[in-house]
């Protein structure tokens, strides 16, 4: 006959034993020790983090309501303001206003003013109890590029640092380059935006226009380049454009045009050309 134990088998807790445990008294009196004056410290703890909390978060006078703008050139004040601004009218984790300058993003705010704008040393603060100060160095621009009828400043690497109007570019300061083909060039990299054509063609350009100011060439700064037959050309004004191949030395073309314009052309005869060649070899072509 086999019998079955662990059926039968029960056990017995007994509360006054399970009270002499050791272990349980020392639990009971940790227990009990929360009630009273340590419980009384925990909620007024409680009750002060509240107050803390609400005096900074949720009271008017820390609300931001002075904007400072340092470094503002060609960029509109009023547009890094609007990006700011924007921002103030957010809500942060999900219930903080962040008109509250401690609640207010910085972080956010200069990822949205690096998207549109290429600055340097872009910086943020806070200054208690409601301003916000935001200080950066514009980048020189290099040159203007043009396409669709809009202008941009660009940098020596082409990058696009400012949209800007055809009514605020001078010439004199700023040599423009556009696409012969008309063919959209601006295409964006992460969170910028860059001129799809290469720097050497940008260096050409910038080049040449020196190098024909340096014997009084009357251009119009206006460099057209012409990616898919790897040429630039210069516009002068009332006369000829002049024609540079990029994949060649562009001194040697420049000593070509010097040479035509000191021996053949003179006075108002450059007036009265259409274009000047200078892209093959020692030849040079004029009409």
């Amino acid at each position: 006959m086999i019998l079955d134990f662990s059926m039968s088998v029960r056990k017995i807790y007994s509360s006054k034993k399970y009270c002499k445990n050791p272990f349980f008294q020392k639990r009971r009196s940790r227990i009990q020790g929360m009630s009273g004056k340590k419980k009384l410290t925990i909620a007024g703890m409680i009750v002060l983090v509240f107050v803390i909390f609400n005096f900074l978060f949720f009271n008017s006078y820390f609300l931001a309501d002075n904007i400072i703008i340092e470094g503002s050139e060609r960029i509109d004040e009023y547009k890094v303001y609007n990006i700011v601004n924007k921002q103030l009218q957010q809500k942060r984790f999900l219930f903080l206003n962040q008109q509250n300058i401690f609640s207010f993003s910085k972080r956010q705010v200069k990822k949205e003013i690096l998207k549109n704008y290429l600055v340097d040393n872009l910086e943020i603060n806070k200054n208690l109890p409601k301003t916000i100060k935001i200080s950066f160095n514009e980048i020189i621009p290099a040159a203007v590029w043009c396409e669709e009828e809009q202008y941009y400043y660009i940098d020596s690497s082409l990058n696009v640092l400012l949209k800007i109007e055809s009514l605020e570019i001078n010439t004199n300061d700023f040599i423009v380059l556009k696409s012969a083909d008309r063919k959209p060039q601006i295409k964006t990299q992460g969170v910028n935006k860059k001129v799809m054509v290469g720097e050497e063609y940008l260096r050409a350009c910038l080049g040449l226009a020196k190098r024909a100011k340096s014997i009084n060439l009357n251009i119009n700064n206006i460099c057209e380049i012409n990616k898919p037959e790897a040429t630039v050309d210069l516009g002068v004004n009332e006369g000829p454009k002049i024609y540079f191949n990029i994949e060649d030395e562009l001194e040697k073309q420049f000593k070509k045009l010097e040479v035509l314009l000191a021996e053949k052309i003179k006075g108002d005869g450059l007036k009265k050309l259409e274009y000047i060649d200078l892209r093959f070899g020692e030849k040079i072509y004029y009409k």
